[in-house]
């Protein structure tokens, strides 16, 4: 479970469901220190963050399911589109 405020309710919520889950704040430390633990990723996070995040799931060869908008700019689309066809 990756979240940047622990403290939401939501947060609480899911935390108190999956007990066991390690917790982090920040996604670059949890595929640092668990990225060998799971598969795929399921990125709902403010827009901005979409794209770097999602890239370093898929340069780590996690599956992803990303909220749109995947990208916000034509780079990013472009950088996206070249991760996936593996250019």
């Amino acid at each position: 479970l990756c979240d940047v405020d622990m403290g939401a309710k939501h947060t609480q919520k899911i935390m108190a469901k999956y007990p066991k889950a390690k917790q982090f704040r920040d996604f670059r430390q949890m595929f640092d220190k668990a990225g060998n633990e799971f598969d795929a990723v399921a990125i709902a996070t403010p827009d901005h963050s979409h794209f770097p995040i999602s890239m370093l799931a898929l340069a780590s060869g996690k599956h992803v399911y990303v909220e749109k908008p995947l990208a916000r700019t034509f780079y990013e689309a472009d950088r996206s589109e070249e991760r996936r066809v593996g250019k």
